[in-house]
């Protein structure tokens, strides 16, 4: 999944990085439109033209102010109060410096016309020699639209020079500028494109793993963890596939032992059964024939004779279990009144010791079920949870009660008073080796399951509310026609 990450950024690389040479392109034909004319000979000399224009304005203003000068019209117009320290200090170091020009030329105006700001305006000042060699100052006003237009050509021709001398180093900074913005979005979204593969490689590599875990035999692999999309749907999908071979599995082996049990008690009923004729015949033999001996030695011949046909019987019982167990047969199924049978059941035990509850009614009581088997199941559920009753001391009778369930079902529930069954033994109860009481092979429970599977439905157990025990049989009211072995 690591080359598949790497793929998936090389390829956000290469869809950002594929635009680049166009937008170099059209970045410096935009510059070059906006900053070339600039540069370009028309510009400068049309600035440097208008600058001669307003030189040519200023110069006729000069020659103005000298026609007053020499028509004795100009006048003292500069008021010191108006002007500023640095201002008058500047006007005295002017007259100064000029004044020496001036007494060695004998001319009447010591300084020629000069644009100078004074008094927060642009005057033209020119300076004679008043009485006691004290300076005048003849000033004029320069239009506010020349002052103007000369400080924007002004303006403009420094701009358009320092633009001609900065012009290389003006381009790399564009060109800096635009490749630095265009590597912060290549270095979001690549960081983008990373988080977008690590999210999409990371389900699947846990998806790999899961899939190696299986091939390995390892069926409790799971990879879902929350993943949501459609890479979540997958991996669930793949989650419960696993589960069910999880399932399959269990119950594969469960089969197995099932059969393994099954051949066990057909080789052990096989056998057993064979001896068991010729010890009941001869213990009957044996009490017979101590009929014609001395009293006092027959009490000792009947007394192990009747043990030996009691422990025969009891053989032959567990026998029939194994043979039962090893080869249950195909369930008969035929109409059967299920209050019927559930009275029937509960007759065998005797007044209070066993409590039906129909709930099922007669319209819908009539079950196609095989008697025998179903009620081969009740009497073993029935007997362990009289059973479960005697270690906990309780006189409650069994309940035995029947529900119908939606879709055609019945649920019988039989439930005791007794110490209940741990959760940890829930699901081994109905293994044939498995069992709580001291006598016994553990067969009833697993005969139960099977019959019961064998009807399409399921047997199940739990806590019964208030202490004890609930087996729960679910079996259809009409059961599929039955596949398998007759026995």
């Amino acid at each position: 999944m690591r080359t598949l990450r790497i793929q998936i950024l090389v390829l956000v690389a290469l869809a950002v990085l594929a635009p680049l040479a166009p937008i170099v392109w059209t970045t410096r034909a935009l510059i070059g439109r906006t900053i070339d004319p600039l540069f370009a000979g028309e510009v400068l000399e049309g600035l440097e033209a208008g600058m001669e224009i307003a030189r040519g304005e200023l110069e006729r203003e000069k020659e103005a102010l000298l026609l007053s000068v020499r028509a004795a019209t100009a006048r003292d117009t500069l008021d010191p109060a108006t002007l500023d320290p640095r201002e008058r200090a500047a006007l005295a170091e002017l007259a100064r410096l000029a004044g020496r020009a001036g007494e060695a030329s004998g001319e009447p105006l010591w300084i020629a016309p000069l644009r100078l700001p004074l008094g927060g305006r642009e005057l033209l000042v020119a300076g004679t020699r008043g009485e006691g060699s004290e300076p005048v100052w003849l000033v004029r006003a320069l239009p506010d639209s020349l002052v103007e237009r000369t400080g924007r050509l002004a303006e403009g021709l420094r701009l358009v020079q320092a633009l001609q001398r900065q012009r290389q180093t003006l381009l790399r900074g564009f060109f800096a500028t635009a490749l630095v913005a265009y590597g912060s979005v290549l270095v979001v979204l690549l960081a983008i494109g990373l988080w977008f593969a690590t999210r999409i490689t990371r389900p699947l590599t846990a998806l790999g793993r899961g899939i190696d875990a299986v091939a390995a035999g390892d069926l409790t692999a799971r990879v879902s963890r929350g993943s949501k999309g459609g890479i979540g749907r997958l991996l669930r999908h793949f989650d419960g596939m696993a589960e069910r071979l999880e399932e399959q599995q269990a119950e594969r082996i469960r089969l197995e032992r099932l059969e393994a049990w099954r051949q066990m008690a057909r080789r052990l009923a096989h056998e057993i059964k064979n001896p068991l004729t010729p010890i009941q015949l001869a213990a009957q033999q044996m009490r017979q024939q101590a009929s014609r001996i001395d009293p006092g030695e027959r009490a000792g011949i009947e007394e192990a004779t009747a043990i030996i046909v009691e422990e025969v019987r009891r053989l032959r019982a567990l026998l029939g279990d194994f043979a039962q167990f090893a080869r249950l047969r195909r369930p008969i199924l035929a109409p059967l009144a299920l209050g019927d049978l559930l009275v029937e059941v509960a007759a065998l035990y005797g007044p209070g010791r066993v409590r039906v509850v129909d709930r099922v009614g007669p319209e819908s009581g009539t079950v196609h079920w095989d008697r025998e088997q179903i009620h081969r199941v009740l009497v073993n559920l029935i007997d362990n949870a009289l059973n479960a009753q005697e270690r906990t001391g309780s006189g409650e009778p069994v309940e035995v009660a029947a529900d119908a369930v939606p879709g055609g079902g019945i649920r019988i529930s039989v439930r005791d008073r007794g110490p209940g069954v741990p959760a940890a033994d829930r699901r081994r109860i109905f293994e044939p080796e498995f069992t709580t009481r001291r006598e016994g092979m553990g067969l009833g429970l697993a005969i139960a399951e099977g019959a019961i599977g064998r009807h399409a439905g399921t047997i199940t157990v739990g806590d019964r509310s208030g202490g004890g025990a609930e087996f729960v049989v679910s079996v259809p009211a009409r059961p599929p026609a039955p596949e398998g072995e007759d026995g």
